[in-house]
């Protein structure tokens, strides 16, 4: 776990006189929860850390080792850059696949011949035993498919856009 941690609350814990006891008391939690913390085989709570922080009178970010806050933004940063190049991956795939579907079917579709009214009865494709060849419908679930996929593509792309622009303006103001 964390000994750092551990180690900065027991130096700030032996500079105010205490004991684990006395500081357990304090805090409302179990002097075994202090001993855990000092010795870093496990973390206090976010709630616990609050408290620690306010008891000794120190911010939290001194507390727990990132006087800056560098540490959890650079990590966060890190896991957001990865989330957003997925995003942006992904978001290509779709694109990729949806395009050319859509072209299938607008090809298909302006190909086609005159619409099939409502009350004619058809079979698909040509009936080697009749010799009745019957026109193929418009694939409207297939192209309804592709385009709902374009948009969510598009519309994922756009979004990074949007976000990155506005991080770039934030930034640019501070």
């Amino acid at each position: 776990m964390d000994n750092e941690l551990g180690t900065r609350i027991r130096a700030l814990r032996k500079e105010r006189g205490l004991s684990q006891e006395a500081l357990a008391q304090a805090l409302e939690v179990s002097r075994q929860a202090v001993t855990k913390w000092e010795d870093g085989s496990s973390l206090p709570s976010t709630a616990n850390l609050f408290a620690l922080s306010g008891f000794f009178g120190v911010p939290l970010a001194e507390l727990t080792g990132t006087p800056d806050g560098n540490a959890p933004a650079s990590i966060s940063e890190k896991t957001c850059d990865k989330r957003t190049k997925t995003l942006r991956i992904g978001a290509w795939v779709l694109l990729a696949v949806s395009i050319p579907v859509l072209l299938i079917c607008a090809v298909q579709y302006f190909t086609a011949g005159p619409p099939i009214p409502e009350d004619v009865s058809i079979v698909g494709g040509v009936d080697m035993a009749t010799d009745i060849y019957v026109m193929g419908r418009f694939p409207s679930h297939l192209f309804l498919a592709a385009l709902s996929l374009f948009v969510v593509g598009l519309g994922v792309l756009i979004g990074l856009k949007i976000k990155r622009w506005k991080g770039k303006t934030h930034d640019g103001q501070d």
